[in-house]
């Protein structure tokens, strides 16, 4: 499989005239579209629908002004198994904080302990479109 063409070079060759192959259109597109998409948006227009569609509960905190720092973003549980996944959501530079770190650090351990009944992430855009969220949401869906 030939390397990814970075959304750069794939905007200067489109300028340029050159044709971009279906795959590289794709990859352009995913790009542009991961480039300012915030949490909320990513929540909202891409992970809500994908755990109904499997079935899975999903929790997060509307305003978390008065809750502990760092406690991930999103909770998806699977009502028959009681699989939970935690994942915390970042933009495509952002980064986690020290108590994001903390849960996160916490949430794995917790996941050694069960056996990998509760597991932890952190997704960006990127994720949405290479298949990592699809994978681990299938992967939690499962009886």
């Amino acid at each position: 499989m030939p390397p990814r063409m970075t959304a750069a070079a794939a905007r200067r060759r489109a300028k340029t005239g050159g044709s971009l192959s279906p795959q590289e259109y794709r990859e352009l597109k995913e790009d542009e579209a991961a480039d300012g998409m915030t949490e909320a948006v990513m929540r909202d227009r891409y992970l809500k629908g994908r755990a109904r569609e499997r079935g899975l509960l999903l929790y997060w905190t509307w305003n978390s002004i008065h809750s502990p720092k760092g406690f991930p973003d999103l909770t998806f549980l699977h009502p028959g198994t009681g699989r939970m996944l935690f994942v915390e959501l970042k933009s495509k530079r952002g980064r986690t904080t020290p108590e994001q770190d903390r849960w996160l650090a916490a949430l794995g351990c917790a996941q050694e302990a069960t056996g990998g009944w509760v597991r932890r992430a952190v997704w960006r855009p990127a994720d949405l479109f290479n298949g990592v969220v699809d994978a681990a949401l299938d992967e939690l869906s499962q009886t």
